[in-house]
Parts: structure tokens; C-alpha cells; sequence
């Protein structure tokens, strides 16, 4: 095999052996619509988005509270866009790429995870379909705040400064 045989194979085996950021892209948490988490939202709905809580626990007056940690990720055609990138990266640094790619995706994939109690209330019939509140873990207490409280805790302040009259 001569050398340029040798460097395509070289090549070949930094690009299939160092693609971890590629992959690492694919496989990030997927995207939750947490717009779901408001009062009156199903049941099956939040079953569907979340999947199934952590734990539920029964209330006496035939309600529950479902239990969720949620990691919010990406939307596919974002990750998979992602993909897409670091493997044209790879190819065009002959696979140097990936000496920071993996640690950039990994930059990606960190997100903190988001303890969520829903409440739903026994609805007409004893189902106890939708929900009736939803509370936040707070990371700083660990007290369960209504998620209003806990939205506006971190929206950023619009806080004008006073113009300077000159």
C-alpha cells in the first residue's frame, strides 16, 4: 500500500473512530413541549409528552399528584442539524474536529433537571383527568412553589435604569 493508500486509510479511521460528537448530537434529550403544564391540561396529554411520572401518589379526596423530573433537550431537526455540522467539520479537519467537538456537544447536553408535582382533582365521574395545579421544586429550598411563582423567579427583571438628562 503506498502512502497515499496509508493516509486515506489514516483518514478514514479518524473520521469513523473520532465521530463522538456526532453521535453525541443525535442522542441528546429530546424537546418537551412544556407549554402542556398549565391548568387544565389532560391527563393522557401530559402521559404522552412526559411519559410516565416518577411516582404517583393518591390523595384522599380521589385526586393525585403525578411526579416528574424533566431535562429539557432539543428539537430533532435541531440535533440532528447539529449532527450534520460536526460531521462536515469532521471531514473538513481531517477529523481534528472532534479534539473540542465532543466537549462542545457535551456543553449541549447538560441541562438541569426540573422537578415538577402535578396535581389533578377528582373531575366529575371520579377520574381525576386534568390537571389543577403544577408545582416547582425549587432548587434552593426544595420547597414546592405553584410554577408561576417559579417562572417569575427566573425571567429576567426588567428593571429600566433612569435616563441621564444632560
Amino acid at each position: 500500500m503506498g502512502l497515499a493508500g496509508r493516509l486515506g486509510l489514516v483518514f478514514v479511521s479518524v473520521v469513523l473512530v473520532g465521530a463522538c460528537s456526532v453521535v453525541l448530537a443525535t442522542q441528546g434529550a429530546p424537546f418537551k413541549d412544556v407549554d402542556l403544564l398549565q391548568q387544565g391540561t389532560k391527563r393522557t396529554e401530559i402521559l404522552e409528552e412526559f411519559g410516565l411520572p416518577l411516582r404517583t401518589k393518591r390523595v384522599d379526596d380521589g385526586g393525585r399528584f403525578d411526579y416528574y423530573r424533566v431535562r429539557q433537550g432539543s428539537p430533532a431537526a435541531v440535533r440532528l442539524g447539529r449532527a450534520a455540522g460536526y460531521a462536515m467539520a469532521n471531514l473538513l479537519t481531517f477529523g481534528a474536529w472532534e479534539l473540542v467537538g465532543s466537549d462542545v456537544e457535551r456543553q449541549f447536553a447538560v441541562s438541569d433537571a426540573i422537578d415538577v408535582r402535578i396535581t389533578y382533582r377528582q373531575a366529575t365521574g371520579g377520574k381525576s383527568d386534568s390537571i389543577s395545579e403544577i408545582h416547582i421544586r425549587d432548587a434552593e429550598s426544595g420547597a414546592w412553589i405553584p410554577i408561576d411563582e417559579a417562572m417569575k423567579k427566573t425571567a429576567p427583571q426588567n428593571n429600566p435604569q433612569p435616563s441621564s438628562t444632560k
